[in-house]
């Protein structure tokens, strides 16, 4: 009863940010313990502004875009990696994990000073945030990859499927990819976070 009572404590507790920021969007005034002049006025304007449609697509392409690259990149990296060169694991796990020990301020600023202004595809603002997103998801997309590939013991598969006559092309795509995508929905989770980058 009591682990009852604190998860709906929890509940509210994180709720109540998102229920006051909802109410807080149709009032007009805000200055005492309850809004006033509630109205749908701004979501009016907000639905009639060609550019609020244009700007959550492109939230939404650029993270998503960075997410699904990053995930296809990462499977195909440790697939390999797993069943021919288990060796380089480590230097794969190394180059994933650094992104977790940079201060997100340090590169962006570091992203920011090198390529603005260089001519080059990276002075792109769109493009500079894809990639820049892309390392960001690297440490949660590699552990989730690495974890779902052990699980299933994916060279095991492989070497049965071969004995059953199936070639590695096919066995990757009908016993490794599928497993993949049934088990790594977690992996896409930082689309919604992706959603909020500033344009």
């Amino acid at each position: 009863m009591l682990g009852v009572i604190w998860q709906v404590i929890v509940a509210i507790f994180l709720l109540l940010p998102l229920t006051v920021s909802f109410i807080y969007s149709f009032a007009g005034r805000w200055t005492s313990i309850l809004p006033q002049n509630l109205t749908f006025r701004f979501y009016l304007d907000k639905f009639k502004d060609s550019t609020f449609f244009l700007g959550i697509l492109r939230g939404i392409f650029i993270s998503a875009l960075p997410v699904i690259l990053i995930n296809i990149i990462i499977l195909l990296t440790l697939f390999a990696v797993i069943v021919y060169f288990p060796k380089m694991e480590k230097y794969i796990q190394v180059c994933c994990i650094i992104p977790t020990t940079i201060n997100g301020i340090i590169l962006a600023t570091s992203i920011l000073s090198t390529y603005a202004g260089s001519g080059t595809i990276f002075s792109n603002r769109i493009i500079m945030l894809m990639f820049t997103y892309c390392i960001f998801c690297l440490p949660l997309t590699y552990q989730g990859i690495r974890n779902s590939l052990y699980a299933v013991n994916t060279k095991t598969l492989l070497e049965a499927a071969s004995i059953l006559g199936a070639n590695k092309f096919y066995g990757f795509l009908k016993i490794i990819v599928r497993r993949f995508c049934n088990h790594q929905d977690y992996c896409f989770l930082p689309i919604r976070n992706g959603a909020d980058l500033p344009l």
